[in-house]
């Protein structure tokens, strides 16, 4: 998986290589910008060399050099999964982290994470469509 900055004119900042993401395993990125530009990207994927099943994955990159500032992989009971699939990040002002997921094509889970990554909560209903919120 590769992230890209462009500038206004579209000349290319910064390409980062996101290099331990595992084989061809990352589905449905989405991006959003914290308050400072710094993105955070929401994936399934498979990033460490032990995993064998994609997680829900997110990853703080740094504006200026795309760096990785720091990678979580959700585990917690109701957000794990080989087929929890994000679909929508939001960040508050203040950094807090939002998370829609999808699982199965049927259950809505939201989760909330503080501006490092670490999960506060999440809730989930077993029936519904995501891109029905």
């Amino acid at each position: 998986m590769f992230a890209l900055k462009f500038d206004k004119a579209g000349n290319m900042l910064w390409e980062k290589r996101l290099d331990n993401m595992k084989g061809h395993s990352t589905y449905g990125p989405t991006l959003a910008l914290d308050p400072a530009g710094d993105p955070y990207i929401a994936v399934r994927g498979r990033i460490f060399s032990q995993d064998n099943e994609p997680n829900p994955l997110l990853l703080k990159l740094d504006r200026t050099s795309g760096q990785v500032l720091f990678t979580k992989k959700y585990t917690e009971a109701g957000i794990a999964g080989n087929d929890i699939d994000p679909r929508r990040i939001h960040i508050n002002p203040d950094g807090t982290v939002y998370m829609v997921s999808q699982r199965g094509g049927m259950a809505v889970i939201v989760s909330k994470s503080n501006a490092a990554g670490d999960m506060i909560w999440v809730q989930s209903e077993d029936s519904g469509n995501v891109w029905d919120m």
